[in-house]
């Protein structure tokens, strides 16, 4: 999995006030800790104007570092692991103060000569010091938002179950399987047992889904069998769904995805005696492809919006949506959650 770059992390330029208080406690800290070291006193200058002169050499140099160090761990985007990205950022962190010492080497010996030297040891503490702290923030700021990303995609799931409980039951759905049912009481019995048999379980498969992230392909198969069987009712077999065999291994996608697709299909086309309608549900190894024919209805609401949700959801879990569109196919590809 790659390793990204956090989407809320703000540029230094829109934290001046922030980024100068840490760098002004940090220098003061540093400096103090350093001091004690090498002087065994907090304060080795002989005057302030000393003090100030090695303020001002020393604040820059830590500023840029600073300021390197954080463009090279908040800003580059990708990374193939969290190893990886700790070591890249080490070795281009370590580059980096080396040239900056040699340019302040070459700058100050212009104006003046007597500060050239450089406490290589000094610098490359001061630069562990500055990149570990960034390096635990980062990390702290990255667990808080995947943390975030969890409780925002079971925000998501919740609204997608009660939408998708909504549809199932939505009143324009009853009225028009129990129109069909009445038809059928009076004509075939059998078929009207059928029917209540299919209608029962889609309700059932509904209730047994709340709660739940993901289903077996084989149970959503099954679900999505029944659907069809009251469209095929409906558009007096006119509408059909073919599938091939399951895969050996077992597989899970979100709940309803095989019915939200297939419904789609009615939804956005003609079906019946002149314009039937099969609808093809492929299983691979590692996706599944829905397809059907294109016969747009005259009047049409073109929002796609369950396939919207749709690509949200498994976009949570990292897989793809894709949709491709030849104006003679619809065909939507959804890759398995595992």
């Amino acid at each position: 999995m790659a390793f990204r770059q956090l989407s809320t992390i703000t540029p230094i330029s829109k934290n001046v006030g922030i980024h100068t208080g840490i760098l002004i406690g940090y220098y003061i800290l540093f400096q103090a800790f350093y001091n004690m070291i090498e002087s065994k006193t907090l304060w080795p200058y002989e005057s302030f104007t000393q003090f100030g002169t090695y303020f001002f050499l020393n604040f820059i140099p830590i500023t840029i570092t600073y300021a390197f160090d954080y463009a090279i761990i908040f800003s580059w985007k990708t990374y193939s692991s969290p190893l990886k990205k700790l070591t890249i950022e080490v070795v281009v962190s370590f580059i980096g103060m080396v040239i900056l010492n040699l340019l302040f080497i070459l700058i100050v010996s212009q104006i003046a000569p007597q500060h050239t030297k450089i406490n290589w040891a000094g610098t490359i503490f001061n630069n562990i010091f500055i990149l570990l702290g960034m390096e635990i923030t980062y990390y702290v700021k990255s667990h808080i938002r995947q943390i975030q990303e969890i409780s925002e995609n079971k925000q998501k799931m919740l609204q997608y179950r009660y939408e998708a409980l909504h549809a199932q039951i939505d009143p324009h759905f009853l009225f028009n399987t129990l129109n069909i049912l009445y038809a059928l009481v009076g004509k075939d019995t059998n078929k009207a047992r059928l029917f209540i048999l299919s209608l029962s379980n889609i309700y059932r498969y509904v209730l047994n889904q709340q709660g739940k992230e993901k289903v077996s392909l084989d149970n959503e198969l099954s679900f999505c069998q029944e659907y069809a069987r009251i469209l095929m009712l409906r558009y007096d077999n006119h509408f059909a769904v073919a599938t091939n065999e399951l895969p050996e291994q077992q597989h899970h996608i979100v709940p309803f995805t095989l019915q939200l697709l297939v419904e789609n299909a009615v939804k956005h086309n003609k079906v019946n005696i002149n314009s039937p309608m099969t609808v093809n549900i492929n299983f691979s190894n590692d996706h599944l492809t829905v397809s059907n024919p294109i016969n747009p209805k005259k009047v049409i609401n073109t929002h796609h919006k369950g396939l919207d949700y749709l690509r949200k959801l498994y976009a949570a879990y990292g897989k793809q949506v894709e949709i491709l569109n030849d104006h003679k196919t619809f065909t939507i590809i959804i890759q398995y959650l595992d």
